[in-house]
């Protein structure tokens, strides 16, 4: 396991892709009910990924507020995202797991570890920083696995024209879930929500308070992670837009 020095914590960055990306080897989901989250390192996971803009053309609302509708159309892209796992390594006082998130030539990290409460983010390192920022945990995972187990949150939006930081109730909304994606049929999952809100945002250039919501879903399966995650965020100021992305799992292997 080797020894990362990290810098004092300080904002951390657009964190989430997946709100709820795991790790894992088998292709079935059993019946215990804590390892929906299993670290393991050495493993690949690829997602067909899509978001959809909302369109601000010809909006006469997004020109009001001094905003070019026409700077942002509707769009549907279609990527991969893959993500890998390292070796653990040592950050502070965590045993931490690097979560690569590889999209073209652009690799994002997290960092995640594990107690008997579930698994949390300890940290995480953009393609500009030199070493792993710390973060206070927070989990993405908690145990036990019951439909109503619920904790709070924090998450930032991605699809906005200004990231807004908003604190969310993240709940375990369903057990014994089945999912067909690309990957495989998938029984006995569990439904993870996290809604977040805020009404009274103060965004710069823009008079007022602002209304901002997001809502994301994933579905876990046991020893595999997410294999399916939907994505929704909306506002009530057109200049500041909106979007929906959803992601399926389309194959996953060990790392050669």
């Amino acid at each position: 396991m080797r020894n990362l020095t990290s810098r004092p914590s300080r904002q951390h960055l657009a964190r989430r892709l997946f709100g709820l990306a795991a790790a894992a080897l088998l292709a079935g989901c059993r019946s215990e009910t804590d390892n929906y989250y299993p670290l393991s390192p050495s493993y690949v996971w690829e997602y067909d990924a899509q978001i959809t803009h909302e369109t601000l053309a010809y909006d006469p609302r997004a020109a009001k507020e001094g905003y070019d509708p026409n700077s942002v159309r509707d769009q549907t892209l279609r990527v991969i995202f893959e993500i890998r796992h390292g070796d653990f390594v040592k950050l502070a006082e965590y045993k931490a797991l690097p979560r690569y998130l590889v999209f073209g030539n652009v690799r994002y990290t997290t960092f995640l570890s594990q107690d008997a409460h579930g698994v949390f983010w300890v940290g995480h390192q953009g393609p500009e920083d030199d070493l792993p920022i710390l973060m206070d945990p927070e989990y993405m995972f908690r145990r036990p696995v019951v439909a109503g187990e619920s904790w709070e949150t924090t998450q930032n939006t991605m699809y906005l024209r200004t990231p807004i930081e908003l604190g969310c109730k993240t709940q375990t909304e369903a057990v014994g879930e089945t999912v067909i994606v690309p990957a495989g049929t998938f029984r006995n999952c569990i439904k993870i929500t996290a809604r977040c809100a805020d009404k009274y945002v103060k965004v710069e250039g823009l008079e007022g308070t602002s209304i901002v919501e997001v809502e994301e879903t994933a579905w876990l399966a046991e020893k595999i992670g997410v294999v399916k995650v939907k994505r929704t965020e909306s506002t009530n100021r057109a200049s500041l837009g909106g979007a929906q992305f959803s992601a399926v799992l389309t194959s996953y292997y060990a790392r050669r």
